[in-house]
């Protein structure tokens, strides 16, 4: 998940956990203030019918620039930020 920047020094924290056991969507995300973006597509899994994609976080480092990707299990862009 993505959450909009914290405190004052505006802090971008990111929880990266969507790679492994399937889960279904977070409703105390849903709607909440301090999230920007979390995974809530489901997966179209027969055997879990509530299961989320699963997917990863990748950083691309360029001198002083930071590009941040979320992709999903399908190599989808899902969220991401320069």
């Amino acid at each position: 998940m993505v959450y909009k920047s914290q405190g004052a020094a505006n802090v971008l924290c990111r929880c990266c956990g969507h790679g492994a056991l399937p889960s279904g969507v977070a409703s105390v995300l849903v709607d909440s203030p301090g999230v920007i973006w979390h995974e809530k597509d489901l997966a179209g899994d027969p055997d879990i019918p509530k299961r989320v994609l699963n997917g990863f976080a990748m950083l691309t480092l360029d001198g002083p620039n930071i590009k941040e990707a979320f992709y999903d299990e399908n190599g989808a862009v899902a969220w991401s930020s320069t």
